[in-house]
């Protein structure tokens, strides 16, 4: 704005550019929210689907869902599933994060 009042630029012009060019930032942000939407949807499907699996799967055998939560193996496998759960949510945000 300073140097444009100083070389004599027409101010209005200059704020009709800026706010032309907010308005583009602004339609560009609510584009990549859209197009990113899947995949905050996968994202939640990556945390919620191994929970529903284990409940499903401790209705029909009961014992050896129990066998996880007692056993040192099966905590073992409990806690590298949440490892690799939670890689997978680490990654997916990192690349459905919207900086624009």
């Amino acid at each position: 704005m300073l140097l444009n009042r100083e070389m004599g630029g027409d101010i209005a012009e200059t704020l009709t550019r800026i706010s032309k060019s907010l308005d583009k930032l602004r339609e560009m942000k609510k584009t990549v929210e859209a197009h990113t939407s899947e995949g905050r949807t996968n994202i939640k499907i990556l945390l919620l689907g191994p929970v529903v699996m284990l409940l499903l799967l401790a209705i029909v055998d009961s014992k050896g869902v129990a066998m996880l939560f007692t056993t040192t193996q099966g905590v073992a496998m409990l806690m590298i599933a949440g490892l690799l759960a939670g890689t997978g949510v680490f990654f997916a945000r990192k690349i459905t994060r919207s900086d624009v």
